[in-house]
């Protein structure tokens, strides 16, 4: 069974389908979807759904068939892959350097002399989980509070004068 199918069992399993009824509609055995209803229900349990179905892989084949319809279709699908294949290279690459600064980062913990050095080994490793797993990002809530005589509704709140 490949990733798509897997995709498509898994996704009318959430759907509360029945297995039967999975089975005759994706013409797939019963066995099988009862076998990847057992494997989802562990992978729940585990939180490694992620693990269960190559993402990556059924994203591309549906990309691949949408591109098939346009005109050069073929061509750009080729470009894409190739580029994607080079961006995780780059980033099993990133990786593995990250790695290695964290591991040497953490050999200097054991051999510093002032507390600035343990100020720039901790700079270091913040800035690398900052690269890899937070978002620097800048949220704004905007709130329209204007009313149609563009009076502001909260007048009261927007001047300095002291009130009563």
């Amino acid at each position: 069974m490949d990733n798509q199918q897997k995709y498509k069992v898994i996704s009318l399993l959430q759907n509360d389908a029945t297995p039967k009824d999975i089975a005759d509609d994706l013409n797939v055995s019963y066995g099988t979807v009862l076998k990847l209803r057992r494997e989802y229900d562990d992978a729940k349990r585990n939180g490694t759904v992620n693990q269960l179905v190559d993402m990556d892989d059924v994203i591309l084949s549906e990309v691949a068939s949408k591109l098939s319809e346009l005109p050069g279709g073929e061509e750009v699908l080729g470009e894409f892959t190739e580029k994607l294949k080079g961006l995780e290279h780059l980033s099993e690459e990133f990786q593995t350097t990250a790695h290695q600064i964290n591991t040497r980062a953490r050999s200097l913990l054991l051999s510093i002399e002032h507390v600035s050095e343990l100020e720039i080994i901790t700079d270091i490793l913040c800035k690398l989980q900052t690269s890899f797993i937070n978002k620097n990002m800048t949220q704004v809530s905007v709130q329209n509070n204007y009313t149609d005589n563009n009076t502001p509704k909260y007048n009261q709140y927007l001047g300095d004068v002291p009130s009563d």
